[in-house]
């Protein structure tokens, strides 16, 4: 069998019912051609993701769950596949994230969903020794079309975001210093890390701390390389820049004829 039999306490269905009947009742609002929840502008913006067709099999998977809990048999166990399970575990994000259940604390919603997690990987598994690999493959394929089709026309969630001018400056930014950081530092340093400083040092500026604004520095090449020299140097060491962005006084032999040339002015040498 394809099904795993799972165990529902009283205050798990409580949690996860109310969940379940908000999505058989926006599923049913929205099939009557009435769509409340849909944000107009996501729908001009993805028009691709916007068209995906009603899947009534995959729909029936999300009644059977509703039912499944709705009406609990005396041994409160009930066998769903890893669909419905799913299904469930959609209701319990839905429950979490519009505050269907007043008193869920965070604990209590992971303990709970782990659960799910683990018996709908069971049932996966189930599934595609039942089903075959490439008929598990389309059903779930189905099954991530029908997430779309509720991300837009279901749910209350925030839309996928939209390619606005201040989104797309933001963006060409964040590479612009991005590239710039890891250009500068050498390949032994963490990729990571440097991408987490040139984060860091973008964020500064946004707030202000150093006393210009980021367009400023991005304009002017030679500016934005010597703010990032001192910044990085700062944070990594003298040794992590690639000796064409090293300054002058940080190069050991100039550094040592620098201070051998202070001793002599001073006549201290």
């Amino acid at each position: 069998m394809s099904t795993e039999r799972l165990y529902f306490g009283r205050r798990e269905v409580q949690i996860l019912l109310p969940g379940l009947e908000a999505l058989v009742n926006r599923f049913a609002t929205a099939k009557l051609g009435s769509y409340p929840n849909r944000d107009p502008r996501f729908t001009i913006a993805h028009p691709e993701v916007s068209n995906v067709a009603f899947d009534t099999g995959m729909y029936e998977k999300v009644l059977y769950a509703r039912n499944a809990l709705k009406y609990m048999v005396a041994s409160r166990q009930r066998r769903l596949d890893c669909w419905q399970i799913a299904a469930v575990q959609v209701a319990l994000r839905l429950v979490r994230r519009e505050k269907l259940v007043s008193d869920l604390d965070v604990q209590e919603f992971a303990r709970l969903n782990q659960k799910l997690e683990k018996y709908r990987k069971r049932a996966r598994r189930a599934a595609e020794r039942v089903l075959g690999k490439d008929c598990y493959r389309r059903a779930a394929e189905r099954w991530r079309l029908l997430l779309d089709w509720m991300h837009i026309h279901v749910f209350h969630f925030k839309p996928l975001r939209w390619s606005s001018p201040s989104n797309v400056l933001r963006r060409v930014q964040r590479e612009q210093t991005r590239n710039l950081a890891i250009s500068m530092v050498n390949p032994s340093i963490e990729r990571a890390r440097v991408i987490h400083l040139a984060d860091l040092a973008r964020r500064e500026i946004r707030r202000g701390r150093h006393g210009f604004k980021l367009r400023q520095v991005l304009d002017d090449h030679a500016r934005a390389v010597k703010f990032f020299t001192f910044f990085l140097l700062k944070r990594l060491g003298p040794g992590a820049l690639r000796p064409e962005f090293q300054p002058a006084w940080y190069i050991p032999p100039e550094r040592e004829e620098r201070r051998n040339a202070v001793l002599e002015e001073y006549g201290l040498r």
